[in-house]
């Protein structure tokens, strides 16, 4: 295995393992959008398995996506420093495994016709993108110096999100309306194991193996923060459910921002903290408050255009699928904008581009009459979001 060289950055493979390389990086954003896509889009197919027919019962489908969604979310927070300190290559092939083994178990849970377990499962196939997405850009970042040959690599990392949400969806919905919908979930699995003796093999090691770790790990931070962000968004998706009336839900919620708050006060006297505090401003307050929101409307505009596809237009999750299709395309050709126009546009004008992409691609869907033909407002919502 190779190590460190002594600019500071990765050696690089050469020759054909270069591009096998690149492949396990564009990986994790195709495989971790696939694991989304599969159960979205065919998501009144998959709820079947589980009795989910009633009203009530619809109302907890979003916890098939959410549960999925929640720990991506959660535990992104540390994996990273986890990658410092074991090593970003290490963390990456732990990633991949485990992300094939509940993908299985996520699979197997159709024949437990439970719910619960399913979505349990789902959350736990979560963790593993959460391992995979930051040490895959921090392998590619510590790999390639600046310049067009790191733009290109990250542009591609990019573009394989919306991919990998149409080829989840694709296929899950085809063998969710012809077969049977865990084959998606195992097929997955099998690939998450390829893609990991692959990374063994050509991913470069970034942490000598005998090298003593100068960083420790604030196991006390991330209980806080990991915790905290976990209660937030269960409060959240099961307000809607039980109601911000219902006591265990508001308690939730005042047990997460009594995590998050002693959260900050731990990193602030952490040796080594997960997130370095200091680096908060008014300025980039401001920027991650607007990209929280944006992403957010992204996820909501995301799952409930094939709910208004499916159930108020009647097309069946395979035709949503479909429909999809030049939102996918519109979606792998943004990143390379983005790519060309970094250093020519200013920040803040792609800023506002991004934001009015997310705002004009959600106002689409929200006033689209039911009885509308697909090429106005859907088509061009699926367009226009992925901009944002």
């Amino acid at each position: 295995m190779q190590a460190p060289d002594i600019g500071g950055y990765l050696q690089r493979p050469g020759g054909w393992r270069e591009y096998v390389f690149i492949f396990v990086l564009c990986s994790t954003q195709l495989f971790c959008q696939i694991a989304l896509g599969y159960v979205i889009i065919p998501l009144g197919l998959i709820s079947k398995t589980f009795h989910q027919d009633g009203s009530v019962q619809a109302s907890e489908m979003n916890w098939h996506a959410a549960a999925y969604s929640l720990t991506i979310g959660s535990f992104i927070l540390v994996s990273g420093r986890l990658g410092d300190i074991y090593g970003s290559k290490n963390v990456l092939v732990f990633g991949w495994i485990w992300f094939a083994t509940w993908s299985v178990i996520a699979g197997f849970s159709a024949f437990t016709h439970s719910a619960i377990f399913f979505d349990v499962s789902r959350a736990f196939q979560g963790i593993g993108p959460s391992l995979l997405l930051p040490n895959a850009l921090a392998i590619a970042g510590r790999t390639y110096a600046p310049g067009l040959r790191k733009s290109v690599i990250f542009s591609l990392i990019a573009m394989c999100a919306p991919l990998g949400g149409i080829i989840g969806g694709l296929a899950g919905s085809a063998l969710a309306q012809y077969a049977w919908w865990p084959w998606i979930t195992w097929i997955s699995g099998i690939g998450c194991v390829i893609v990991a003796i692959t990374a063994y093999w050509v991913v470069p090691q970034d942490r000598v193996k005998d090298s003593p770790r100068e960083i420790t790990f604030d196991y006390l931070g991330s209980f806080f923060g990991v915790g905290g962000l976990l209660l937030l968004n269960v409060s959240w998706n099961q307000a809607p459910i039980d109601g911000w009336s219902t006591p265990y839900v508001y308690t939730i919620l005042m047990v997460g921002l009594l995590f998050l708050v002693a959260f900050v006060y731990q990193e602030k006297k952490a040796e080594h903290p997960i997130m370095d505090i200091r680096i908060f401003n008014g300025r980039v307050a401001g920027i991650l408050a607007t990209t929280g929101l944006s992403w957010t409307s992204f996820g909501i505009w995301f799952y409930y255009i094939f709910q208004f596809l499916q159930h108020i237009r009647g097309t069946s999750s395979l035709q949503s699928a479909l429909q999809f299709g030049p939102g996918a395309i519109s979606g792998m050709v943004a990143p390379l904008f983005a790519a060309w126009s970094m250093g020519k546009v200013p920040t803040p004008w792609l800023m506002v581009v991004s934001s009015s992409a997310f705002f004009f691609g959600a106002l689409l869907l929200a006033t689209a009459p039911v009885k509308q033909t697909y090429w106005f407002n859907v088509f061009w919502s699926f367009i226009i979001m992925p901009w944002g």
